[in-house]
């Protein structure tokens, strides 16, 4: 599966991960911070750690969560725009807001 690196970075952040621990599963670096992952892979971050708590959904998640329920998700907008398109970035900068607001 081709993910971009923040996108990898997200997940392994929500399920108690460190980038260390799952490089192992980054099979390509494709550049431009794009990688083909090797989702079968033990050290692919499938499952929560246990012990670990998931980070409660900001305000940027459910707009992602809501946008990909109708199929626009990050990786059909950066086919479309033709490169990275600041999506994961405007969502963390919606997290922030939404923590400022009570949301998250």
């Amino acid at each position: 599966m081709k993910l971009h690196a923040t996108d990898v970075m997200a997940r392994c952040v929500e399920r108690g991960y460190s980038w260390e621990e799952i490089t192992p599963c980054l099979t390509q670096d494709l550049g431009g911070g794009w990688f083909e992952v090797d989702v079968d892979h033990p050290a692919y971050p499938r499952t929560q750690r246990p012990g670990t708590t998931p980070p409660k959904a900001g305000l940027g998640d459910m707009v992602a969560s809501a946008l990909t329920a109708i199929g626009i998700t990050k990786e059909r907008v950066a086919l479309v725009v033709g490169g990275d398109c600041g999506c994961t970035k405007r969502q963390e900068k919606l997290n922030e807001l939404g923590r400022k607001i009570g949301i998250g």
